[in-house]
């Protein structure tokens, strides 16, 4: 028996508790038609498949009811168990986000045996998705800067304190009302950060919002982290925009060096 696992963020972009619910449905044979030729496409035999709270579990219910207070998120284990086969072979699953009465989103989560180095999942567009997006990459700055001029902040040390920016704007012909923006969680790191809403309002056609964030620096970071932006608006479902950030370490004054400050 080979077991599968996906670990899939589950968010509350809203000022409202949200109820959720999520249901594993298998794939059909036609949803694979994304994947690169190279790739098996015989079935495998499913022996289970369920959704878990427990990183560790060995298996999980086929729904998975959530309540999340406002702007949380939580990570869900999908386990899938399939039987040995005497070729490659592929399965799928659909987890599917439902709420007030409704599915909003979710994942596409494949599995494949042999396994991969890293699973393959791929995202299911929300119904109505919200149209603005990131004019730019994130980035950096130092508290207090015009946040329209990019940085070149690249190196950090412990307890440095910056703002984090996302320039946020609609490519769209019409304007959106009500747009909302805020950052979910800055990827595998040990940055820190205080949760907060930007109520935009109104952003017109072409339209550019500076949105800002305060982070701290507690330890060590290097290299590159995705940190994850969701944006909402007036009659459209909300839609995570990613990112990267690069940072490394600034080094010391070596002994008998010296600073002019």
């Amino acid at each position: 028996m080979t077991t599968h696992r996906f670990t899939v963020n589950v968010p509350n972009p809203t000022t409202q508790r949200a109820s959720v619910q999520l249901r594993l449905e298998p794939a059909k044979r036609q949803g694979f038609s994304w994947l690169p030729r190279e790739f098996p496409k015989a079935g495998l035999k499913v022996i289970a498949a369920g959704l878990a709270l427990d990183a560790c579990a060995e298996e999980g219910n086929p729904t998975l009811k959530l309540k999340l207070e406002p702007f949380t998120s939580i990570d869900v284990h999908a386990v899938v168990n399939t039987a040995p086969s005497k070729k490659p072979g592929v399965a799928g699953f659909h987890l599917v986000d439902h709420r007030k009465g409704k599915d909003v989103g979710g994942v596409f989560l494949v599995c494949i045996d042999p396994p991969l180095d890293e699973p393959v999942s791929q995202t299911i567009t929300t119904p109505n998705p919200c149209p603005a997006t990131l004019a730019r990459n994130l980035y950096l700055i130092q508290p207090g800067d015009d946040p329209s001029k990019v940085s070149r902040i690249k190196s950090v040390r412990p307890g440095d304190i910056l703002d984090l920016v996302a320039q946020i704007t609609n490519p769209t012909g019409k304007s959106l009302k009500n747009t909302q923006v805020y950052l979910e969680h800055l990827g595998v790191s040990n940055v820190e950060f205080t949760p907060s809403t930007w109520n935009i309002g109104t952003l017109g056609k072409g339209a550019v919002f500076y949105a800002t964030w305060p982070i701290r620096i507690t330890a060590w970071q290097t290299g590159s982290f995705e940190p994850s932006v969701v944006v909402l608006s007036q009659r459209t479902d909300p839609v995570r925009l990613n990112g990267k950030l690069s940072l490394a370490f600034r080094k010391e004054l070596g002994a008998g060096s010296s600073s002019n400050h």
